[in-house]
Formats: C-alpha cells, sequence, structure tokens
C-alpha cells in the first residue's frame, strides 16, 4: 500500500470509492444520512480539499481531506476507508501521513469532527494524541501538529 496525493486526475477514483461505502460508512463519514451521494461528492470536491489516498494495487482504499479554515493554520480533516479494507490500519496511516503532510505545509492544528459513536475515528484521535471537545452528539478532535511532527520524529 502506498499513500499518495489526489489531483484531478483521480476525481473518478474519489468518486468511486465513496458510492461503493456502505450506509453505515457514509453515515459516519459524513454524520448523516445522504440520498444522492454524486452530488454531495461534487460539493466536496469544489471545496478544493487537499486529498491523500491510499492506493493498493492500483486501486484507490481510502482517502483523507483537508480543508484550510480561515485562520490559516488550521485545516479540518476527514477520513475514509472502503468498508472491505475498514480495520487494517488504513485509516490510522492515512491520518498519520496527513498530519505530517499539513505540518510541513505550515498548518499548525488540525481538527476532526466525529459523531461519538465513531469507535474507529475516536481511537485514532486518542492514538495521535489529539484532544477531545465534547459537542453534545459529536466530539471535536484536535490535533497540535507541531507537537506531532515531534512525536514522529521520535517514533
Amino acid at each position: 500500500m502506498q499513500i499518495v496525493e489526489l489531483g484531478p486526475e483521480r476525481i473518478g477514483d474519489i468518486r468511486k470509492l465513496y458510492e461503493g461505502l456502505s450506509r453505515e460508512s457514509i453515515e459516519s463519514r459524513f454524520m448523516c444520512p445522504v440520498k444522492d451521494i454524486d452530488s454531495y461528492v461534487d460539493r466536496l470536491l469544489k471545496r478544493n480539499p487537499i486529498m491523500l489516498g491510499a492506493v493498493d494495487g492500483g486501486e484507490l482504499i481510502g482517502v483523507t481531506e483537508s480543508y484550510p479554515l480561515d485562520d490559516g493554520e488550521t485545516a479540518e480533516i476527514a477520513v475514509t476507508v472502503r468498508d472491505d479494507h475498514q480495520g487494517r490500519g488504513i485509516g490510522s496511516a492515512l491520518l498519520r501521513h496527513t498530519l505530517d503532510y499539513l505540518a510541513r505545509r505550515g498548518f499548525r492544528r488540525a481538527v476532526a469532527y466525529t459523531a461519538v459513536d465513531n469507535l474507529r475515528l475516536i481511537r485514532m484521535g486518542r492514538k495521535f494524541n489529539g484532544k477531545f471537545r465534547y459537542m453534545g452528539d459529536m466530539y471535536e478532535i484536535s490535533f497540535d501538529l507541531e507537537k506531532q511532527q515531534a512525536i514522529t520524529a521520535t517514533a
């Protein structure tokens, strides 16, 4: 498996990944049911996210999306792994690479939002020293990218 930056030439693969997700994975990723995944993906991609992908045998099996926020120092991130590859450490590998990538590009902080029952993302947040803020039916997980780089450098 390789982690690569995804550009416009991979939009078809990105769309295929999202379209192939189960209802549960879609609700976990988007924190709500999505009836028209094509339109939703179009809206996401129009925001010009920074995207990294996990590629195995030429096939896209997971992605992270990162969206710079208005302060210029923070990026909102999301992790998605194809159903048949979940639970194998791919999401963790993607998150680690994404946090490092953002830090190298000058971001100081990354945040992810997740439902309180998304145990996989909660575990990843803990694994990468995220700080959790309870927000009713969801958590905001905040990552200090300067500290994250120091941890990665010593690992």
